[in-house]
């Protein structure tokens, strides 16, 4: 029974060995952290995390919890202040009544003298452009579908006198 005894003592002398050596060395190495340069450059939340990791003063859960509980709240700030800002800018965008303000401003009293001094074409002159038919060949690409679908420019050329001004005058009344 005496050796059992002597047995357990030995190994419960052991194990606290093994514990207080265990806490100098988290010690010892909180200490070298704690006197790196690079500790002092750390944020004091993030040293006041580490020195209580190794002292053991908190469950590690709970320092994970509050400082998940911190960003939040940061996180939940920056979403305010951008929010704000959004709306200040929605703000600062013009209005349909201004664009027309604008849009207004820049009317003048010849501003249709062009298109009015067109001659009108024959009534059938210019029909063909606005023709669906997939079937015929042009050289050209399908201008209907283009108005339709495309908001690409659509490049109309030629010689002088050939008719464009005619075309764009038509196809702006029909």
């Amino acid at each position: 029974m005496c050796r059992y005894i002597r047995r357990i003592c030995r190994r419960c002398s052991g194990l606290a060995r093994e514990k207080l050596l265990t806490g100098l060395r988290a010690r010892y190495r909180l200490s070298e952290v704690q006197q790196s340069a690079a500790f002092a450059n750390v944020d004091s939340a993030i040293q006041k995390l580490v020195i209580d990791v190794a002292n053991n003063r908190t469950a590690f859960a709970q320092v994970i919890f509050k400082e998940s509980l911190a960003i939040r709240e940061h996180v939940t700030e920056e979403i305010q202040h951008v929010k704000s800002e959004i709306g200040q800018l929605r703000e600062d965008v013009p209005t349909q009544a201004h664009r027309d303000k604008v849009l207004e401003s820049l009317a003048f009293s010849h501003m249709y003298a062009r298109q009015e001094s067109i001659a009108d074409a024959h009534k059938n002159t210019f029909r063909w452009i606005l023709d669906a038919s997939d079937g015929a060949t042009r050289p050209w690409h399908n201008f209907r579908q283009w108005l339709e679908h495309n908001n690409d420019m659509y490049w109309i050329q030629g010689q002088a006198g050939c008719g464009k001004s005619t075309l764009m005058r038509f196809v702006c009344e029909e």
